[in-house]
């Protein structure tokens, strides 16, 4: 299959797919450009035909990442404007919501409280799990997505909390009725 044709044959559907992980409608156009860029470059690596498709949706999944690396935004400056006052404020929130979740951990299966302490508290890699626990790093990376899943839904099942329309949380309740988180 030649270049001219995966592109009239997968450009509405890559243009689709990158659409739902970037709202910016240029943007989108230079990703997808950029994949058409990648294929050229790499389409002699490709050992499987059969396969083409996967592997495109792969370097376009690839392409956006890199993008979202790219503008990730550098707050480094930032923090240092941050009043005194504030920073311990903050301070105190971060330690009565760890407090609040490791409760809410306490709730889990004992697979995966363990999963997600070692992941997230120990600094442990999906890897190291694998091993630590005996099990596949398959398993360990379903495990752990699992784990978040749950936690996920026994807060959302607990707190109340605003989004914007990007669903990023902009507000959170101050008191909660059932676990007792205060701001």
């Amino acid at each position: 299959m030649t270049i001219e044709q995966l592109y009239i044959d997968l450009r509405a559907r890559l243009k689709y797919f990158i659409s739902t992980k970037v709202k910016d409608q240029m943007l989108v156009e230079d990703i997808l450009h950029d994949v058409f860029i990648r294929i050229h470059q790499n389409i002699y690596a490709l050992k499987e035909q059969g396969k083409i498709e996967s592997w495109v949706f792969q370097i376009t999944r690839n392409a956006i990442a890199d993008h979202y690396r790219k503008t990730k935004p550098r707050n480094d400056f930032e923090v240092e404007q941050i009043p005194d006052s504030k920073k311990e404020e903050t301070n105190e929130r971060h330690k009565q919501a760890s407090k609040f979740l490791v409760e809410l951990l306490s709730e889990l299966p004992e697979k995966y409280r363990e999963a997600i302490f070692y992941t997230e508290f120990e600094g442990f890699t999906q890897k190291q799990l694998a091993e630590k626990m005996n099990i596949s790093l398959t398993g360990a990376k379903s495990r752990v997505q699992r784990a978040k899943k749950l936690l996920r839904d026994l807060l959302l099942r607990c707190c109340h909390f605003e989004y914007d329309k990007y669903g990023t949380v902009i507000d959170y309740c101050k008191v909660c009725c059932c676990c007792n988180l205060k701001n």
